[in-house]
């Protein structure tokens, strides 16, 4: 058993770091350790933060694709659980210091209950979003975004025990940025051209759907914020939804060169907050030419 953990660990760092570079490694440990040491020495105020060794063991046990393989060995709930414990040791040894013996006693069970759980392969989440531009459920597939909904729930948790809005604020930007993602994917030049829809329909219709996948994407944060009477909050909701309509006519005015479209969107979105909108001003022409740019590729382009 302890030649085989010691493989996993060994394993689970090469996905990460080149053989051989135990300077990376020790690195690691030591920032492990050190985030250890703050959350001891601020225990009361940054306790909850102690649990991101828990998530982060969970999220790699459901990721792992050698359960069937372990199975073969008899008692490999043994091995996974000595092994999450191992890594967990910075946490456990907090908890143990702290005398936190209910906590302990929820998490090893929390642990061997996960551990014993079905895991079946080739799940297909069936996500929410509507399908005419499909690249929101591939981004969500490929990029595994689902994470950000327990992520949004602990932030806003968070937020709320401490009254730091700041963490919402950051929280928001995040959503922003991976709101945009899918409006980076381009479809096809010939399936640009087959489409029966006049080019001004075929924009308004992916702005629309983009705008309606972001709000979404921001509905657990949008109830979060109703149940916690975070009121003054809600209006950062708008920036997401504005960056996706913005980046989707981005993504046909410059659809045959990606960079200038998001040089140009990184541009365009700092400008707008910084200037406090007015830079929105221009939307209307950047729609023009999108249509004009549309037209182009679907009649003019050989």
């Amino acid at each position: 058993m302890g030649k085989l953990l010691f493989y996993f660990m060994i394993i689970r760092f090469r996905k990460v770091f080149s053989k051989g570079d135990y300077l990376a490694v020790s690195m690691v440990i030591l920032a492990y350790i050190a985030v250890a040491f703050v959350i001891f020495n601020h225990y009361e105020k940054l306790k909850y933060y102690n649990l991101l060794f828990f998530i982060e063991c969970l999220i790699y046990h459901w990721n792992r694709k050698d359960i069937e393989l372990l199975k073969l060995v008899k008692s490999y709930k043994a091995v996974l659980f000595i092994e999450y414990l191992i890594y967990m040791l910075p946490m456990l040894v907090v908890l143990v210091c702290k005398a936190e013996w209910w906590w302990i006693s929820i998490l090893f069970l929390t642990i061997y209950g996960f551990i014993s759980l079905p895991k079946r392969n080739g799940i297909t989440l069936k996500y929410p979003f509507r399908l005419i531009d499909p690249f929101w459920t591939i981004s969500f597939r490929k990029y595994k975004f689902l994470i950000v909904c327990p992520l949004t729930v602990g932030v806003v948790f968070l937020a709320n025990a401490y009254q730091n809005e700041n963490l919402i604020t950051a929280l928001v930007l995040l959503l922003t940025v991976l709101a945009c993602v899918p409006s980076f994917e381009k479809e096809r030049v010939e399936e640009l051209k087959l489409s029966t829809r006049d080019a001004r329909t075929y924009l308004e219709k992916q702005v629309q759907i983009n705008v309606i996948n972001t709000l979404i994407f921001v509905l657990p944060l949008l109830i979060l914020l109703i149940l916690f009477f975070k009121w003054s909050l809600l209006y950062m909701l708008f920036l997401p939804l504005i960056a996706a309509a913005i980046n989707t006519i981005l993504r046909y005015l410059f659809f045959n060169n990606p960079l200038q479209q998001q040089l140009f969107f990184v541009f365009y979105m700092a400008l707008t907050v910084s200037a406090y909108g007015i830079p929105l001003l221009v939307l209307p022409f950047l729609y023009k030419k999108a249509v004009k740019n549309i037209n182009w590729i679907k009649y003019v382009e050989d």
